[in-house]
């Protein structure tokens, strides 16, 4: 639960006022536009303070005790007072002081809105993951912390209700009438009309204002599928439900602190330490994101591929800190991702921009942004070669086709190898609100026996902001690096001496 507490109310003002102007309802503020019935049914249910919405369920605060050492300790403490990140418990009766504490305890009006902004929102690295009893169990235990309900004490959509929260008479209504009660009105009408049978192309256009296929948004890749299918599931392309829980389970714990005792130096380093700063997304059903070849892996290397991979390792090892221009892109902060992508420990995250005739696609990671003509212009000159190569776009119905080529020799992927004789094409047909099905198949008979497919989950993630990836700022690791490499060298030409 690593937010501001304060801002489920920010959001949920700023859901119903939306609600109401999609709706038709009159805007005395003159801000904003009206929200689109598909925008309106991407929100779900708002439970606020009447509790309306709320689903069976139910927890204690010993029971969420342990959920919160995983999934909360680290950006709250251990009682919710340390931080570093918000604090959640304490406070109360300080408000009106220079000590004031904004907390769930001193500061949160109802109880019902906190069970919604958890489900919402929380944790901070995987928002909407927690299961319905996970909610309430985690809600079970903030308010705990709080001395607002007994360790033992079932937390449901009842009690819940039923709580009176310390700082309950703390607010007061807003009387503009366009977040008033016909703006709960609304919201009840516009989920009910979106609710009761509509068509998808009647839920939302998905069309620009100047008749192109609108893709705008924020899309995550993530995900702990594996790019090529394990040796140990040879013969399997899907994975069961329960082998799908038991992942991503492992996953959300892979760093946590009670794990700490069982690592060895190096390999809680490589975790960073914690698991809050991972978002490394949800297992999907498949045992790999390569869908062809069937067996869900790589192509073989040609052979001039195996003797330049040979010799590209060889030099890494020799010459690996001679000079800046011999480290890794994403190290030298120029790109991570690469074109098309494969996913890592977070920041997986594509923003989409238009305006007529291009298609601006912005990874998070390292802030790379592709500017995609779609006008139909021609591709650069092959002489002319980049980091990510030079992309094209056009329409192929309501799927956006992007062809990627003229790479540099240079230009190293994660996982596969790359060359100027790559080509890349991606496909961004969009689903639905939330879902875009993206596809990519890379061609280089230079490098592999055969191209190869590669399916991606791009999904909306609720909330999911993007910040800027300052990479540049207080980045001394090359600085370090280097100086490291030459005083090692130095001690090593020393010892020869002796």
């Amino acid at each position: 639960m690593c937010s501001c507490t304060k801002c489920v109310f920010v959001c949920v003002f700023a859901c119903l006022l939306c609600a109401a102007l999609a709706a038709g309802q009159s805007a005395s503020l003159g801000l904003g536009r009206a929200a689109s019935p598909g925008e309106v049914e991407s929100w779900g249910t708002i439970v606020g303070p009447d509790g309306q919405g709320l689903p069976p369920g139910s927890a204690t605060a010993a029971e969420g005790r342990s959920l919160y050492d995983r999934r909360c300790v680290a950006c709250h403490g251990p009682t919710g007072r340390e931080g570093p990140d918000d604090q959640l418990a304490g406070g109360q009766g300080l408000l009106a002081t220079d000590e004031a504490r904004k907390t769930v305890g001193s500061y949160w009006p109802t109880a019902t809105t906190l069970w919604d902004y958890v489900y919402r929102a929380m944790p901070f690295n995987q928002p909407g993951s927690l299961s319905t009893d996970e909610v309430y169990a985690a809600v079970a235990y903030v308010l705990y912390l709080n001395d607002i309900v007994g360790e033992q004490e079932p937390v449901d959509a009842a009690s819940l209700l039923a709580i009176a929260m310390p700082n309950r008479d703390g607010f007061v209504s807003d009387p503009r009438p366009d977040i008033g009660s016909s703006a709960v009105a609304a919201t009840t009408t516009a989920q009910v009309r979106v609710a009761g049978g509509a068509a998808l192309g009647e839920v939302a256009a998905f069309t620009t204002p100047w008749g192109e296929p609108d893709l705008q948004g924020v899309w995550s890749y993530a995900t702990i599928t594996p790019l090529q299918r394990p040796t140990d599931l040879t013969d399997r392309s899907q994975l069961t439900e329960e082998e799908v829980a038991a992942y991503n389970q492992a996953s959300a714990v892979r760093a946590t602190s009670e794990r700490r005792s069982g690592l060895s130096a190096e390999r809680d380093l490589a975790l960073a330490y914690n698991q809050v700063w991972w978002d490394r997304g949800q297992a999907t059903d498949r045992t790999a994101l390569i869908i062809d070849p069937p067996d869900g892996r790589l192509p073989p290397l040609t052979p001039d591929a195996r003797e330049r991979q040979a010799a590209n390792q060889a030099y890494r090892v020799d010459h690996a800190y001679d000079s800046w221009n011999d480290r890794p892109l994403q190290e030298r902060c120029m790109t991570y991702q690469r074109v098309p992508p494969v996913p890592s420990g977070y920041s997986n995250t594509y923003q989409i921009f238009q305006s007529p005739g291009y298609v601006a696609i912005l990874n998070e990671r390292i802030h790379d942004v592709r500017v995609v003509p779609v006008d139909g212009r021609e591709p650069v000159h092959g002489r002319i070669q980049q980091w990510n190569g030079d992309s094209r776009g056009h329409w192929d119905g309501a799927t956006l086709v992007v062809e990627t080529r003229n790479y540099r020799d240079t230009t190293r992927w994660r996982v596969f190898s790359g060359s100027r004789h790559l080509r890349g094409v991606e496909r961004f047909p969009r689903l639905d609100n939330d879902e875009i099905d993206y596809r990519y198949t890379i061609y280089d008979d230079t490098t592999y026996t055969r191209p190869f497919t590669v399916q991606l989950p791009l999904v909306s993630p609720p909330g999911y902001v993007v910040y800027e990836y300052a990479c540049h700022e207080g980045n001394y690791a090359m600085t370090n690096v280097l100086s490291g490499a030459r005083a090692q060298e130095k001690t090593a030409a020393d010892e020869g001496s002796r």
